[in-house]
């Protein structure tokens, strides 16, 4: 009896965590390797809905190569991958994880889009110059509660320099950011998630505050052939 009540348990746990995010969502997550079966690491993927052309989502392929985009189902997306692209169109019914292995086989060279020179603040910048601003990043969660101990980047591409920083106990991340700019804010999981202006005015202090809510699942996986079984939790931007 004991071992029965284990296994029904169990079936409804991974029931449970088989839910989709909404019941009309799909994870669709895309798997990017070479043709020695090495994964393209940190290279742009965009999807973007044909009917609705203002759905676009654009992230970075993880160290597996993998990228995982939450799209809606009966739609159709097209993916773009380096000089490549080509149409999914999402299942109406059935699972709510839908996987592909995609081997890259073109010969030219792969850029890495995300390498640029990194200025980490490890210690907080306490005041602005002529031609640096003062900058501080408030963020918050779809609650309201402070975004603490989270990693943000802001990446300048033309000057080829990514700024890190990480939020403090108030959720607030300090940076000194040429001015005259705009700046690209990314997240671990949520690349291209926004875009700031730094206004072009010496001796500049500024603030700016948004809610930040990602669609990152923390996803433990096992792979078997083209299968993937998922039992996964969602991640918390709060410690």
């Amino acid at each position: 009896m004991k071992q029965t009540l284990t296994i029904v348990l169990c079936c409804l746990a991974i029931a449970m965590a088989a839910q989709p995010i909404n019941s009309d969502e799909v994870n669709y997550i895309f798997s990017f390797e070479d043709t020695k079966s090495e994964p393209i690491q940190n290279q742009e993927i965009v999807a973007q809905n044909l009917k609705e052309t203002t759905e676009i989502h654009t992230k970075f392929t993880t160290e597996k190569g993998k990228v995982t985009f939450i799209l809606k189902r009966g739609e159709t997306y097209q993916i773009k991958y380096f000089d490549e692209s080509f149409d999914a169109q999402i299942p109406t019914t059935g699972t709510s994880f839908v996987t592909k292995k995609i081997v890259y086989e073109s010969k030219i060279k792969i850029e890495n889009k995300t390498a640029s020179d990194t200025i980490i603040f490890a210690k907080k910048p306490t005041a602005p110059t002529e031609t640096e601003a003062l900058f501080q990043l408030i963020l918050k969660d779809k609650d309201g509660g402070l975004c603490k101990n989270l990693t943000v980047w802001m990446v300048q591409p033309k000057i080829g320099k990514t700024y890190q920083a990480t939020t403090d106990d108030k959720g607030v991340a300090i940076f000194l950011l040429p001015i005259d700019y705009d700046y690209i804010v990314n997240f671990e999981h949520d690349a291209n998630y926004k875009t700031i202006t730094v206004p072009k005015m010496p001796h500049l202090r500024f603030r700016k505050g948004f809610t930040y809510t990602s669609n990152y699942m923390d996803i433990a996986e096992t792979e078997r052939n083209d299968t993937i079984f998922k039992m996964f939790r969602f991640r918390k931007n709060r410690p």
